[in-house]
């Protein structure tokens, strides 16, 4: 309906700079980079000063690995209009892959400075301080922007999680239920604060939480893992795997829940269960040599032929029989 719309539009009036850009933005949309550009180049040609335009031809070269072309459009925008947040948070993105963290700081910095409400800038800066192992940086920044009267959700999570990478687990706590308490029905709150719990080894209060992520979100692949993580934990082995199969449901292409299956299947002494879901975690990518003969939960299938098998032809240079014992 938008491209008919559109197409109508440019049958109207073939210099019209909106539809243009949006005819652009629905090819960038589906990866058709050079038809893309084209329309964008157009909008260049009608309007030359038009900052959208150029912004938007900086995301195509991005995305083509032109970063040079990327930097001269996006540049050009920021040109045009010196408040163009997008732009100035494209080159700080291209600054920060390009490893220039001071000048990605700059731009980063200066958005959230203007906009202390712009999340994709918080985040953008947690990511280059995170580089440079500031953390009290990082903390700075959100706890401004929350003066400045910005609150959200994400925010509190966001903190939680910078607290929880830290390892101060009361913190992240703090943060996370600030975040359910703000939003009730976010499940990533309930999930965050689960993952606390279970670092802690409070393991029926990380179930607990863990279940009220997915009831606000049956779909969350994480949270279906970790439930079937902390399950196992406890020896509950038939919750675990039940956990373990709805992650595979919504995302079938993922190894470590078919790792988990088996794990949780030698434990409940079904070692034809747990040879086959390790086997279609191997085919699916899971090469941690190392963290498979050191799990102990797989001790108890490493006698049969079929995981010596497994072993040789996933791991031929660096399998060894002693391994198993």
């Amino acid at each position: 309906m938008h491209r008919q719309n559109n197409k109508r539009g440019l049958e109207l009036n073939p210099d019209n700079s909106i539809v243009l850009n949006n005819i652009g933005l629905a090819y960038y949309g589906t990866d058709q980079l050079d038809s893309a550009s084209r329309f964008f180049q157009r909008v260049m040609r009608v309007n030359p000063e038009n900052p959208y335009a150029a912004n938007n031809l900086g995301l195509v070269f991005h995305k083509m690995k032109k970063l040079d072309s990327a930097m001269a459009y996006f540049t050009k925008a920021l040109g045009i209009k010196k408040d163009l947040e997008s732009a100035q948070n494209n080159i700080g993105r291209l600054l920060y892959e390009k490893k220039d963290y001071d000048g990605a700081k700059y731009y980063f910095r200066n958005l959230v400075e203007a906009h202390p409400e712009n999340m994709q800038a918080l985040s953008n800066l947690e990511l280059v301080f995170k580089q440079t192992d500031q953390f009290d940086s990082v903390v700075y920044y959100y706890t401004r922007s929350m003066q400045k009267g910005v609150v959200s959700t994400s925010m509190f999570n966001n903190l939680g999680r910078l607290y929880f990478t830290s390892e101060k687990f009361d913190e992240a706590s703090r943060w996370y239920n600030m975040a359910i308490k703000h939003d009730s029905t976010n499940p990533v709150a309930f999930y965050n604060l689960g993952t606390v719990f279970a670092n802690l080894q409070h393991l029926d209060s990380a179930v607990a939480m863990y279940k009220k992520s997915l009831k606000l979100d049956p779909g969350y692949f994480t949270a279906n893992l970790n439930l079937g993580v902390a399950y196992h934990d406890q020896k509950q082995y038939d919750s675990a795997i039940a956990y373990f199969r709805n992650a595979i449901l919504i995302n079938p292409k993922e190894n470590v829940p078919y790792y988990y299956l088996a794990q949780s299947y030698a434990k409940n002494n079904k070692p034809e269960d747990a040879l086959r879901y390790l086997e279609q975690a191997l085919q699916r990518g899971y090469n941690l040599y190392e963290y498979i003969i050191a799990e102990s939960d797989l001790d108890s299938i490493r006698k049969y032929p079929a995981y010596k098998a497994m072993m040789k032809k996933y791991f031929p240079k660096k399998y060894k029989p002693e391994d198993d014992d």
